[in-house]
C-alpha cells in the first residue's frame, strides 16, 4: 500500500495486511463481523477490568496503552448498538408506576432516550474535564472515561432489561426487579468515585465532591436532553 518492502504478512511502515484481498460475499461478512466486534481477547479483557475495576482502563489509555484494550470510542459505539438492538427485545419495564387499567407486565423501566445518551458522552466528558484543569488532563483522557462510564452505565441497565423481560414471563416484574434496580442505582455513585480516583489520581475529599458534581450535572443535563428530544 506505501511502497515499503513487505518482510512479512504485514507491513512495517503501514500495517496493511498482505493476505488481505477483495473477496465473497460470505468471507466479506466474516471479516467485517470480526473486525466490528474484535473478538478475540482485547474486549474480553477490556469489558472485565471496566466492570472490576472502575477507571483503570482510562488510566492505561492516559498512560499510552492503546494495544490491549478496545478503544474507547469503538467500544461505545459497538455496546450502544447492542443496547438499543436489543432494547425492543426487553421491552420498556420499569418498577414502581403502573399502567392503568393492565396487569403487572405493563411495568416499564424509561431507558435514555437513543440521542440524549449518545450527546452525554463527550458533554459529561466536559464537565469531568473541566473540573480537572487544574491536574492538566487532556480532554481526551476525559472523554475516554467519559465512554468507559457509559459503556458500564449501558451493561447495568442491560442486564436489568433482560432480568424484567424474563421475569414478565412469570408475571413477577412488580415485586422483583424493585431491589436490583435499587441496587444498580446505588451502585453508580461509588463506582464513580472509584473511577475518578483510579483514573485520574484525585484524593478522597475530592473524588466525593467530583463525584456529587458529575453526576448532579449530569442528572439535570439528561433531564434538559429527554425533554428537548
Amino acid at each position: 500500500n506505501c511502497g515499503y518492502a513487505l518482510p512479512g504478512r504485514f507491513c512495517v511502515h503501514c500495517g496493511q495486511d498482505a493476505t488481505r484481498t477483495i473477496s465473497s460475499v460470505p468471507r466479506f461478512v466474516r471479516r467485517l463481523i470480526a473486525e466490528s466486534t474484535d473478538l478475540d481477547g482485547p474486549v474480553w479483557r477490556t469489558l472485565r477490568i471496566l466492570l472490576r475495576h472502575p477507571g483503570r482502563l482510562t488510566r492505561e489509555y492516559a498512560q499510552g496503552r492503546f494495544r490491549s484494550q478496545v478503544s474507547p470510542l469503538r467500544l461505545y459505539l459497538l455496546m450502544a448498538a447492542l443496547y438499543f438492538f436489543l432494547l425492543p427485545i426487553w421491552g420498556e419495564w420499569t418498577v414502581g408506576e403502573a399502567v392503568p387499567g393492565s396487569s403487572s407486565r405493563s411495568f416499564r423501566v424509561n431507558f435514555p432516550h437513543r440521542s440524549a445518551l449518545g450527546l452525554m458522552v463527550p458533554g459529561w466528558a466536559a464537565m469531568v474535564h473541566l473540573q480537572l484543569l487544574d491536574r492538566r488532563v487532556f480532554f481526551e483522557e476525559a472523554f475516554a472515561f467519559s465512554a468507559h462510564f457509559h459503556v458500564a452505565f449501558m451493561i447495568g441497565f442491560a442486564s436489568m432489561g433482560a432480568v424484567a423481560a424474563l421475569l414478565s414471563l412469570v408475571g413477577t416484574v412488580q415485586v422483583a426487579m424493585a431491589a436490583p434496580m435499587a441496587l444498580l442505582l446505588l451502585a453508580i455513585p461509588p463506582y464513580t468515585y472509584r473511577a475518578l480516583r483510579e483514573a485520574f489520581g484525585v484524593g478522597r475529599l475530592r473524588a466525593v465532591l467530583s463525584t456529587g458534581a458529575s453526576l448532579g450535572g449530569y442528572g439535570i443535563a439528561m433531564e434538559l436532553l429527554e425533554r428537548m428530544i
